[in-house]
């Protein structure tokens, strides 16, 4: 299990003009995410549009509209498909459920981003980014662990990563990409602790300790 980052809620999922296979593979996808790492981003909707066929993508996270877009009347077999009939090598899978899991990873870096402080955001930023260049400007590492869509920014990179990690065949990469954003769930768990002990007048500290896992996952 892949936790370490605070839960958030998700609402507002509309699955109109997405067929009923699409809508349980996402649902699916979903659930999984949350009990791997904990939340599943910010995500508070979820729907089909047009716009998605227009970049011709497979789907779409918009982080102004926190929502997840899906490209409309793509049935299960079509998704399958668009991953299978990929150059080899672009995406870190051939998964059906790829597009699904990767945007999840959008989501997933949206939020640890929008918690943190302005500091630690820039920070957790060019570690990503730094991390990224070592990975595809000064090796080739990035292109045989994750792929060669990931090199094309941090954000994709992540998003491959994420993607990876729920499929099941995480590389070295994968793995490290997930080690830079855990910082992010140990850094807000810190922070609410230090928070708590400064009211210790009417909140016992070791009774939250509990709801904080072994592995740092903060409970709901």
């Amino acid at each position: 299990m892949y936790a370490g980052f605070p839960p958030i809620t998700t609402r507002q999922f509309c699955y109109k003009k997405i067929p009923i296979e699409v809508a349980n593979d996402v649902n699916q996808e979903l659930i999984r995410a949350r009990n791997m790492f904990g939340t599943i981003g910010i995500i508070e909707t979820i729907r089909s549009d047009q716009r998605v066929v227009a970049r011709g993508a497979f789907a779409s996270y918009n982080p102004e509209e926190r929502a997840l877009l899906l490209r409309p009347k793509l049935g299960r077999m079509a998704a399958t498909a668009y991953f299978l009939n990929a150059p080899e090598g672009w995406f870190s899978t051939t998964s059906p459920f790829h597009g699904y899991q990767h945007e999840i990873g959008h989501a997933l870096l949206y939020y640890c981003e929008s918690i943190l402080p302005f500091k630690e955001r820039l920070n957790l930023t060019c570690e990503l980014d730094a991390y990224r260049e070592r990975m595809f400007i000064y090796s080739d590492e990035g292109f045989n662990s994750l792929s060669e869509y990931a090199a094309k920014n941090y954000k994709e990179m992540v998003a491959e990563a994420i993607a990876q990690i729920m499929d099941g065949s995480a590389g070295s990469v994968a793995e490290q990409i997930l080690l830079i954003l855990r910082g992010v769930g140990m850094y807000y768990n810190e922070a609410l602790v230090k928070l708590l002990r400064m009211k210790t007048d009417w909140v016992r500290v070791n009774d939250i300790l509990l709801r904080i896992l072994p592995d740092g996952a903060f409970t709901p």
